[in-house]
This record gives structure tokens, C-alpha cells and sequence, in this order.
């Protein structure tokens, strides 16, 4: 069994037959992987542990691993919106204002010494911020992802990330939304076209083996 294929099929009971057969015929779900320098990105972490604790849980030990490693590790977090003007389109959808302050989340998911920390107005950590500045600094082609919400701020970064040719990993116990539905049709989606939704485990274990203490 090819690896597309194989991609597509860990999603066989959750996403049905026909559409997968679909992808199948359209040759999505190839795989992307590591490149040579990973950076961690975790997208507003309280938000992830007001949603799912064992989600949070997930990404102190990804932090950790990653700190261990010497690989960078930025924290997307709410700027503020108290501003009419900084407020704009939120606005619209009131609900959509609700966010947990930074810190709220438990403290292994909190910015630690060397993180680096960037308040962001949009869905995506890009859009209107030094992000990608920062990670082309870092020299990071490849971005582990998690966080919250999967299926707006998550999918939006990883989005982002994909526009500016950076290699994205997801690693779905990582990542909390309100929406189980929501977050699995945007993960499935991700997984086919433009990043690697991959097991939590997979990924520790792969940067263990990949990056020494030094972070090369």
C-alpha cells in the first residue's frame, strides 16, 4: 500500500467511502514531512485547555520535547481588542470575541525562558505579524502546529504556513475546538492537501531522532 493511500485510509470511518474515493482518484494525501530545521508553533494554548485538558496536557509534553531539542517555540496568543479599530470584523460575530487570556493556560503550555511570543488580531498567526519574519530567522522550514481552535485558527496558520512554502505537521491530540465535527472535517481536509495531521507519539519520537540538544 502506498503511503497516499495509506494517508487516506486512517480516515476510513470518520470521512465517508465515496469521498474518500474521491481524494483517492484526485491524488491528494501525499506526504509532506520534516524538513531540516522545525520550529513549534502553539496557537492560543488557554483557549485549548478551557476546550480539552488532555489537549493541553499534549502540548506542555510537545513544548517540552521540543525545548529539550533546542528547537524554537512561539506562542500565538489574543492581542488586545479593546479598540473599536483593533476590534473590526470580530465585531461581527460576537461570539467570535470570547477568547481565554494567556494566563489562563496550565503552566506547561505557558511561554517559557527563549519562547517567543507573538499577539496576533486575525485567525492566522501570520496575517499581520512578524511570525513569519521570525521563523525565516530561525531558519525553520517546518512547522509543528497545535493549539486552538482546528478549525479556524489552526486551519488558518496552517494555511499561511502552506503560502509561504513552509512545511506543516499537525498532531491532532495537540489541538482542541468546540466542535469535534468541525475539527475533524478541517483536519481530514488539511491531511489531503496542504499538511500532515500525525500521531502525537509519531512526532515526539521523530524529533527526538532528528534533532540533537543543539537544535541542528
Amino acid at each position: 500500500m502506498s503511503a497516499r493511500l495509506d494517508s487516506i485510509e486512517k480516515w476510513r470511518g470518520q470521512i465517508p467511502d465515496e469521498e474518500l474515493a474521491s481524494y483517492h482518484k484526485g491524488s491528494f494525501g501525499g506526504r509532506i514531512g520534516f524538513g531540516e530545521r522545525p520550529a513549534l508553533v502553539i496557537v492560543n494554548a488557554a483557549a485549548a485547555a478551557a476546550a480539552a485538558p488532555e489537549a493541553a496536557e499534549a502540548i506542555g509534553r510537545l513544548a517540552a520535547r521540543c525545548r529539550s531539542a533546542g528547537l524554537p517555540v512561539f506562542h500565538i496568543i489574543p492581542d488586545d481588542r479593546g479598540h473599536p479599530m483593533r476590534l473590526g470584523a470580530w465585531a461581527w460575530k460576537p461570539a467570535a470575541q470570547v477568547s481565554a487570556a494567556p494566563a489562563d493556560a496550565p503552566e506547561p503550555c505557558r511561554p517559557a525562558a527563549g519562547d517567543v511570543v507573538v499577539p496576533a488580531n486575525k485567525p492566522s498567526g501570520f496575517f499581520g505579524t512578524p511570525l513569519g519574519a521570525f521563523l525565516n530567522a530561525a531558519g525553520a522550514d517546518t512547522l509543528l502546529l497545535c493549539g486552538a481552535n482546528t478549525s479556524d485558527a489552526i486551519r488558518a496558520t496552517a494555511t499561511d504556513a502552506f503560502s509561504h512554502n513552509i512545511r506543516v505537521i499537525i498532531p491532532p491530540e495537540a489541538c482542541a475546538d468546540r466542535s469535534p465535527t468541525a475539527a475533524r472535517a478541517s483536519l481530514f481536509d488539511l491531511d489531503m492537501k496542504m499538511a500532515d495531521v500525525e500521531p502525537l507519539a509519531w512526532v515526539l519520537a521523530e524529533i527526538e531522532a532528528r534533532c540533537d540538544p543543539a537544535g541542528r
